[in-house]
């Protein structure tokens, strides 16, 4: 009776250390898979945000100059077009 105990501990401790074996080879593939490649436009980023085109950082809609390198905002034709196009509260 105890040869049979005996064996079927070890037979339970044998697979035991073979799961944590395929668990740890397996957490090593997911490792080794590179991360996506990052999107032109951040995903939190607002309409109106834009792009320093000297440092390449992302900055807030209502700042006029760079919060990296102070390089005021590059204002683009189409831009200008559409600030004009609007009309402001209470003005019909």
């Amino acid at each position: 009776m105890w040869k049979s105990a005996e064996r079927k501990s070890s037979e339970m401790w044998m697979l035991s250390v073979v799961l944590i074996m395929e668990h740890e080879n397996s957490m090593a593939e997911a490792d080794l898979t590179p991360p996506p490649p990052p999107s032109l436009k951040s995903s939190s980023s607002n309409d109106g945000d834009w792009t320093c085109e000297e440092c390449g950082n992302i900055n807030f809609a209502r700042r006029t100059a760079c919060h990296r390198c102070n390089k005021g905002k590059a204002i683009s034709i189409a831009a200008a077009k559409k600030r004009k196009l609007g009309t402001e509260i209470g003005k019909a």
